[in-house]
């Protein structure tokens, strides 16, 4: 088994991504999150969990791998590839992209793909039961 199917973190992070989603109704969908954003997200919202899978956000110079956010990114992109119909991903470019920084009250993280050739990861929840995307 994994982490993932242990802990049940699909779950966890699909209700991250429909509690920000924002409104459905737009014609354009919801709003995406990045990988930090949904790290940071889980670590607020499930302490015990976050501190069971002993890893750290990541981000620009944290030199700890793997970090949750790659670790996340990761296993949502095998989960969307897989055909699950509840999560839909994308890439910000990296064009005229000079930082991206998300935090919290604890922590500043610094995307440490800005810069790169690889963008952003982003996901998103989408409703299954509305032909919008939330």
């Amino acid at each position: 088994m994994s982490d993932w199917t242990d802990f049940g973190l699909r779950d966890v992070v699909v209700k991250i991504l429909r509690d920000h989603a924002g409104s459905s109704l737009h014609h354009m969908g919801g709003s995406f999150l990045s990988a930090y954003q949904i790290a940071l997200a889980m670590k607020a919202r499930h302490k015990v969990l976050f501190d069971r899978l002993e890893m750290p956000i990541g981000g620009l110079d944290t030199g700890e791998r793997p970090s949750l956010a790659g670790y996340l990114a990761r296993q949502l992109s095998e989960t969307i590839k897989a055909g699950d119909p509840e999560i839909e991903g994308g890439f910000l470019s990296n064009l005229h992209l000079k930082e991206l920084v998300c935090g919290d009250a604890e922590e500043t993280v610094i995307s440490s793909l800005t810069g790169t050739e690889r963008g952003v990861s982003l996901f998103r929840h989408v409703d299954r039961h509305s032909s919008r995307r939330s």
